[in-house]
């Protein structure tokens, strides 16, 4: 699932994504990865991409629900959830949260 948000001078992205209880994964490229745990165990989690556009102040999300972790070793393949009401939800949640 993807969303665009318009982000103000002040807004600082890692600082809202730690308010939406989600951890820094990591950066690979231009995109910074976070994830949120459903639950106790480490799977079912949210996983987010996000990549700022500073000139238009734009971010740019790439919303997924990791099923569970990588099947084989040396392999990104996971299962995962790309779309649905859960994840509209979630979509949803994030944006309430960076419009505060």
């Amino acid at each position: 699932m993807k969303l665009t948000l318009k982000k103000s001078n002040r807004d600082n992205t890692p600082e809202i994504m730690r308010q939406a209880r989600y951890r820094y994964m990591g950066q690979s490229g231009d995109q910074q990865s976070f994830v949120r745990s459903v639950s106790q165990n480490p799977y079912p989690r949210f996983h987010v991409y996000l990549k700022e556009d500073k000139q238009t102040k734009e971010v740019f999300f790439t919303l997924h629900l990791d099923q569970k972790r990588m099947s084989y070793k040396g392999s990104n393949a996971h299962s995962g959830d790309y779309d649905g009401e859960l994840l509209k939800e979630e979509s949803q949640r994030i944006k309430d949260i960076f419009e505060k």
